[in-house]
Parts: C-alpha cells; sequence; structure tokens
C-alpha cells in the first residue's frame, strides 16, 4: 500500500499513543510507525498501583485493545529499542538490525526513574515500580509474605505503600524531606496527611536520610541516619525520574533537562517534534500524565499539518493519594515572597490561600477539592479580588466569592 507520508513515533506511552491518535485523525492516509521498547501493550502506566492493589487487572490497564492498531493502520513494533537517529538523512537504526526511515519523526522516549546512590542500591530486591514487570516482581514477594521499605514519600510511593498495605504487607515509607509530598503541600496540609495515612496500618518516617540498604547479596533492610534499622526483604525506590535524552542528544538534538522544544512541540529540527516525560518547554519538565497526552496530541496536530500551541500554565495537580483528595496550584512550598496566605482546617478538610497583591497565585485543597476547577481557573486568567476580602479573619468570604465565581463559569 502507497502511504502518502511516513511518521515514525518513538515510545509508546500516552505521549505517544496520544500522538499516533491525533495523527490517525488529521490524517487518514500517512503511514504511522509506533515504537515501543517494552513487549506489551501499551498500558496507563498511572494504573500500576491500582493493578498492584487488585482493583483492576491487566487487560482493563490498556490504553486500546491489540486490533485498534490493526483498524487505525498504526503500524506497533513491541519489544524494539532505537539505537540511533540520523536526523539529516532521516533514518533511524533499530536494535533488531533494521533500518527505518522517515518523513516526521516525534519522540516520546519518557524518562526512567532515579536510583540516588544510596550504599547497597545494587543489592537484589532493590527495585522500581516503572513497569508491569515490575509490578509483577512487587505482586509476587508480597504473596510471598516479604516486608517492605518504599524509599521516597512521593506520589508514586505513597501509592505503592497503600497498595501493599491494603494486601496486609508489612510496608514502611522513608521520605528525607520534612514532611510528605513537599511540592504539593504545605506544612500543616502534610502534617494532616500523614496522621490519615498513619491509620491505614502504613509505617512512616520523615526528615531522615538513608545511610544504607542492608544485606549481603539480597536486601536485609533498610539503615537510617538516625540509627533506626527497618527490617525488609524488598526495597522499592521511589526518588523521581529523569528524561530519556540520550538517544535525543546522540542525534544531535538540542537538549537540556529534556529535550528542548517550542509551544508546538517541536525540536530545532523542521521534521523532530518531542512529546511527553522527555520534554522541557520554557524550563519546565512536567513529568505528569496530563501534560503528557496533551502534548502528545499537539505535536501530532502539528506533525500532521494543524496548528496548535501548549500554554506553559502553573502546574496544578488534582490527586487522589490511598483515598484522600487532594489539589495544589501554583508554588506553595515555600510561599512566594511578599505573599498573603490564608488557611483553615476545619471539619476535616483543609484550605490554604496564596495570593500576590490581588491575584490568587497558589492554593491547596484536602478533603473536600470541589473548588479545585474554579481555582485553576482564576489562577490561569489571573482574576483579580477585592482587596478589602483578602484578609486572615475573611476565609470563609473568599470562599464564598470563588463559590460565586465557579457559578458564573457553568
Amino acid at each position: 500500500m502507497a502511504f502518502d507520508q511516513r511518521f515514525v513515533i518513538v515510545g509508546a506511552g500516552i505521549a505517544g499513543v496520544s500522538a499516533a491518535e491525533s495523527i490517525r485523525r488529521n490524517d487518514p492516509k500517512s503511514e504511522i510507525i509506533l515504537i515501543s521498547r517494552e513487549s506489551n501493550l501499551p498500558y496507563y502506566r498511572i494504573s500500576l498501583t491500582r493493578y498492584l492493589a487488585g482493583e483492576i487487572e491487566k487487560d482493563q490497564m490498556l490504553l486500546h485493545p491489540a486490533d485498534w492498531y490493526d483498524s487505525n493502520k498504526i503500524d506497533l513494533r513491541r519489544g524494539i529499542e532505537v539505537t540511533g537517529i540520523d536526523i539529516p538523512r532521516k533514518y533511524m537504526i533499530l536494535s533488531n538490525g533494521e533500518s527505518v526511515s522517515f518523513d516526521t519523526l516525534i519522540l516520546a522516549t519518557g524518562s526512567h526513574p532515579f536510583i540516588p546512590p544510596i550504599p547497597g542500591a545494587d543489592k537484589a530486591n532493590v527495585i522500581t515500580l516503572r513497569t508491569m514487570e515490575d509490578a509483577d516482581f512487587i505482586l509476587k514477594a508480597c504473596q510471598e509474605g516479604k516486608r517492605f521499605v518504599c524509599i521516597g514519600g512521593g506520589l508514586l510511593g505513597l501509592e505503592a505503600a497503600g497498595a501493599l498495605a491494603k494486601r496486609g504487607a508489612s510496608v514502611t515509607v522513608v521520605e528525607n524531606q520534612p514532611w510528605l509530598l513537599p511540592r504539593h503541600l504545605t506544612k500543616e496540609a502534610a502534617q494532616l496527611f500523614q496522621e490519615q495515612i498513619k491509620a491505614m496500618n502504613i509505617n512512616l518516617k520523615v526528615g531522615v536520610q538513608v545511610k544504607e540498604i542492608a544485606g549481603d547479596s539480597t536486601v536485609s533492610g533498610v539503615m537510617m541516619d538516625d540509627g533506626t534499622f527497618f527490617p525488609a526483604e524488598v526495597v522499592i525506590v521511589s526518588a523521581g525520574v529523569r528524561s530519556n535524552i540520550d538517544l535525543a542528544r546522540e542525534s544531535g538534538i538540542q537538549v537540556d533537562k529534556g529535550i528542548v522544544v517550542d509551544s508546538e512541540m517541536k525540536t530545532e529540527h523542521p521534521a523532530v517534534f518531542a512529546a511527553g516525560d522527555v520534554v522541557e518547554v520554557d524550563g519546565m519538565l512536567y513529568g505528569t500524565w496530563g501534560p503528557s497526552q496533551g502534548q502528545g496530541t499537539i505535536a501530532g496536530l502539528n506533525a500532521s499539518g494543524r496548528r496548535a500551541d501548549f500554554s506553559t500554565l502553573p502546574p496544578s495537580h488534582v490527586l487522589k493519594v490511598l483515598g484522600i483528595n487532594l489539589f495544589s496550584i501554583g508554588t506553595v512550598n515555600p510561599f512566594p515572597a511578599n505573599s498573603i496566605v490564608l488557611n483553615e482546617n476545619s471539619n476535616g478538610s483543609y484550605v490554604c490561600l496564596v495570593f500576590q497583591d490581588q491575584l490568587l497565585t497558589g492554593a491547596v485543597l484536602m478533603g473536600d477539592t470541589s473548588l479545585s476547577n474554579t481555582i485553576k481557573k482564576t489562577v490561569e486568567e489571573k482574576t483579580s479580588f477585592p482587596k478589602d476580602i483578602i484578609q486572615p479573619d475573611r476565609i470563609h468570604d473568599l470562599l464564598d466569592y470563588l463559590k460565586k465565581q465557579g457559578n458564573l463559569q457553568v
């Protein structure tokens, strides 16, 4: 079959698949090759902890069933890596030795877990949770009655700990920061959050560094720098991710912390786009599901002749961590200089609003997050608030004002 042109997408996570969807909607005739280093069908990576908790089965994690790729004429090649790309000559070499040419290239190579230089991190049973294979290994260890320590109290570490605790495993979370989720929560919100986590039979240690992962060839536990020892047969490291930029760098594409792209997801090479965890937009790495999906869609649109921009907005997160609703937007730790901070904790819910002059620039909600969409829109549109209600004793007036704004937006 003759195609108008060939699009090659490297990486089959949410950014890569979204790019393929976008191209096919816009261009029914061109060839699309989607290359995945994993042997599984593309899946919702954010659902790994739900699978670990026994809430869903593997087939419920798939982005699309196998026949979707065939019916949309997307050539999905699994279990293959790209070993090199010649940008000027527009071809790449695959790990199976095949050479593949392209007219337009989209790099969606994602990210990889960061393993801190902790003594003992190379022992057997020190693992990350990034792939289906990782989840299966952890699940098997849980079924065998192994004890777990999660190094890192970020979103993934907490969700993994919650999944293991739900299955009755002994699990400890250690975090070197003074409180959990410091990018998302104020100190006051974190204290409330941590109390609820401890009630879920998750042991928690914050504000202490890991000294070493103990054991001979395999893990026996984790030693903290204050002398506390947590016995464990499995250690899950959840210390963030780093963008997979090596392939791009070696191909002569501009990289910094990620592949540098403009608002159209275009690199400095006209025929090369990038999207997802691997990209850096206006100096920012997003590294979360929603932006990756949006960037993939925008890359696909622009690559196939449409025009769309990715807006760099204040980072916002709507989360449900261990059944607890959380929302944050803007910078909440530390607070910006000269900001006005108003907060309240009542009836099991926490609210923090951060103002600079008459603009709401940041917020944290825990428990009742019903105002999250209104706050997000208010921050993004830089809506000015009446100066007289930006007072510590008038937070209820502020919340009423936001509710009225929400009603106007409907």
